[in-house]
């Protein structure tokens, strides 16, 4: 879904992977929000020049305060939309995401200057941003330049091979026990087997004879 948004080749995965991996891991947003949210907002926020990572911030500084994920990305993309068609210091594509949102936040913008400017459907989103920069800007170092998902995946690897070890020597525990208690059983069915082949062999004999 990010590759497709924000129109990148593959060989990004790696980087929107730990970048995803990342925001769920510090944020309320887990995967399928933040999944959500680039489905709703990613080709708008790619227009704006939002990295991938600022994108995964901006949809965790959301994720707590919107839960449904559908709105958060559409009522970002009516955001970002309304940011660029305003002056070159609240727009995104020319500041960036942070600087535009503490710029706006600057001008003190009454309810109906908010309303105005963002419309019934957006205004929310562009509060909550405005009213959290920091923590947007908390979230974009967080997941910046991050190896979250794949040291998460080595940990997993290396738990689970633990537990496959642990499993092989309860197995093999096990194993020993049944056979030191069927040892001695084992053992009387051997020699009576061995009396009882006898029996026949003799008994053959006998009737040869």
């Amino acid at each position: 879904m990010v590759i497709n948004q924000y129109n990148v080749s593959a060989d990004m995965s790696r980087r929107i992977i730990n970048a995803l991996g990342a925001g769920s891991n510090e944020g309320a947003g887990e995967i399928p929000y933040l999944t959500t949210g680039f489905e709703k907002a990613g080709t708008v926020a790619s227009m704006a020049n939002l990295s991938i990572e600022t994108l995964v911030a901006t949809l965790e500084t959301l994720a707590p305060r919107i839960r449904e994920p559908q709105i958060a990305g559409r009522g970002l993309k009516g955001t970002l939309l309304a940011l660029q068609q305003g002056a070159d210091e609240t727009n995104p594509k020319i500041v960036g995401m942070a600087a535009a949102l503490e710029n706006l936040a600057k001008k003190n913008l009454t309810a109906t200057e908010m309303y105005r400017m963002f419309g019934s459907e957006n205004i929310t989103v562009a509060a909550i941003l405005i009213n959290n920069v920091e923590e947007l800007k908390k979230y974009e170092k967080a997941v910046s330049g991050t190896n979250v998902a794949v040291e998460q995946a080595t940990i997993n690897t290396s738990n689970n091979n633990a537990k496959l070890a642990q499993t092989g020597n309860r197995i093999n525990n096990l194993a020993n026990e049944l056979g030191a208690k069927l040892s001695p059983a084992m053992h009387v069915v051997t020699v009576y087997f061995g009396v009882f082949l006898k029996g026949i062999l003799n008994t053959i004999n006998f009737l040869e004879k």
